[in-house]
């Protein structure tokens, strides 16, 4: 994975695996801005990506055809969704979230 995955990977996984389990109002904008900015092909994308994640624990490995070529096919659109949906459409939403809601408390 080049430096430019990894840095998406990492953001998404604070974005998401924050430590607070409540949103504020920076927060919902974000939320808001990313659903009003996705549509029904980037709607896909996530999924396909979540299912070849879910699959790769043992006990669902049998359950599924993914191929690791596909896996990294979905890693990486993903990638680039959530890149342009973070830096690109929902850019002044993410950055007010983590300058007024990013650090824990």
């Amino acid at each position: 994975m080049n430096r430019r995955w990894a840095f998406v990977a990492v953001m998404l996984g604070g974005l998401l695996l924050g430590p607070r389990a409540e949103a504020g109002v920076y927060a919902d904008d974000l939320t808001k801005c990313l659903v009003k900015s996705s549509n029904s092909e980037d709607h896909l994308i996530m999924i396909r990506w979540m299912f070849s994640a879910v699959t790769q624990h043992p006990a669902l490995q049998s359950m599924s055809n993914v191929t690791p070529a596909q896996r990294d096919t979905y890693d990486k659109n993903m990638a680039t969704l959530t890149e342009r949906l973070v830096f690109g459409d929902c850019r002044k939403e993410a950055l007010a979230g983590l300058k007024y809601e990013g650090k824990p408390r």
